[in-house]
Protein backbone atom coordinates (compact mmCIF):
# COMPACT_ATOMS: atom_id res chain seq x y z
CA UNK A 1 0.00 0.00 0.00
CA UNK A 2 2.49 2.32 1.11
CA UNK A 3 4.18 1.62 -2.33
CA UNK A 4 1.12 2.97 -4.27
CA UNK A 5 0.90 5.89 -1.99
CA UNK A 6 4.80 6.84 -3.13
CA UNK A 7 4.44 5.88 -7.13
CA UNK A 8 1.07 7.89 -7.48
CA UNK A 9 2.52 11.35 -5.31
CA UNK A 10 6.20 10.83 -7.80
CA UNK A 11 2.93 10.92 -10.68
CA UNK A 12 1.34 13.88 -9.82
CA UNK A 13 4.44 15.76 -9.20
CA UNK A 14 5.15 14.70 -12.01
CA UNK A 15 2.55 15.92 -14.17
CA UNK A 16 2.57 19.26 -11.86
CA UNK A 17 6.71 19.47 -13.72
CA UNK A 18 5.61 19.08 -17.17
CA UNK A 19 2.89 21.34 -17.16
CA UNK A 20 5.17 24.11 -15.41
CA UNK A 21 7.97 23.68 -18.04
CA UNK A 22 4.93 23.85 -20.55
CA UNK A 23 3.69 26.70 -19.47
CA UNK A 24 7.25 28.21 -18.74
CA UNK A 25 8.09 27.50 -22.25
CA UNK A 26 4.34 29.19 -23.65
CA UNK A 27 5.85 32.44 -21.63
CA UNK A 28 8.94 32.39 -23.49
CA UNK A 29 7.83 32.39 -26.70
CA UNK A 30 4.92 34.93 -26.25
CA UNK A 31 7.59 37.19 -24.76
CA UNK A 32 9.78 37.19 -28.44
CA UNK A 33 6.94 39.21 -29.72
CA UNK A 34 7.78 42.76 -28.10
CA UNK A 35 3.96 43.82 -27.81
CA UNK A 36 3.44 41.24 -26.07
CA UNK A 37 4.24 41.81 -21.45
CA UNK A 38 3.34 38.62 -20.84
CA UNK A 39 4.81 38.48 -17.34
CA UNK A 40 5.67 41.03 -14.44
CA UNK A 41 8.67 43.24 -15.23
CA UNK A 42 8.33 42.27 -18.97
CA UNK A 43 10.87 39.16 -18.76
CA UNK A 44 12.16 36.69 -16.27
CA UNK A 45 15.27 39.61 -15.96
CA UNK A 46 12.50 42.01 -14.54
CA UNK A 47 13.94 44.50 -17.14
CA UNK A 48 10.60 47.13 -16.48
CA UNK A 49 11.34 48.08 -20.28
CA UNK A 50 9.55 48.00 -23.74
CA UNK A 51 11.37 48.36 -27.33
CA UNK A 52 8.21 49.82 -28.22
CA UNK A 53 8.29 53.46 -29.53
CA UNK A 54 4.68 54.37 -29.82
CA UNK A 55 4.90 56.01 -26.68
CA UNK A 56 8.04 58.55 -26.39
CA UNK A 57 9.06 61.98 -24.20
CA UNK A 58 7.05 64.04 -26.90
CA UNK A 59 3.61 62.30 -26.82
CA UNK A 60 3.65 61.03 -23.15
CA UNK A 61 1.99 64.02 -22.19
CA UNK A 62 -1.36 63.12 -24.18
CA UNK A 63 -1.95 59.80 -22.39
CA UNK A 64 -5.49 59.84 -20.78
CA UNK A 65 -7.33 57.18 -18.99
CA UNK A 66 -9.79 55.71 -20.70
CA UNK A 67 -11.73 54.01 -18.11
CA UNK A 68 -11.58 53.37 -14.18
CA UNK A 69 -12.68 50.91 -11.69
CA UNK A 70 -12.69 51.35 -7.90
CA UNK A 71 -12.56 48.33 -5.47
CA UNK A 72 -13.70 50.18 -2.55
CA UNK A 73 -10.13 49.90 -1.20
CA UNK A 74 -8.65 53.13 -0.18
CA UNK A 75 -5.26 52.10 -0.01
CA UNK A 76 -4.69 51.63 -3.74
CA UNK A 77 -3.40 48.56 -5.75
CA UNK A 78 -0.43 47.96 -7.25
CA UNK A 79 0.58 45.78 -10.06
CA UNK A 80 2.27 44.92 -13.59
CA UNK A 81 0.25 44.58 -16.95
CA UNK A 82 0.13 41.91 -18.61
CA UNK A 83 -0.41 42.74 -22.89
CA UNK A 84 -0.94 39.60 -24.68
CA UNK A 85 -1.76 40.70 -28.55
CA UNK A 86 -3.63 43.59 -28.31
CA UNK A 87 -5.50 43.38 -24.96
CA UNK A 88 -4.20 45.00 -21.85
CA UNK A 89 -4.68 42.81 -18.47
CA UNK A 90 -4.66 44.99 -15.07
Amino acid sequence: MRNVWILSCVSVAAIFAANAAMANDNLEQMSKNPKNWVMQGGNYEHWNYSTLKQINAKNVKNLQPMWTFSTGVLRGHESSPLVIGDVMYL
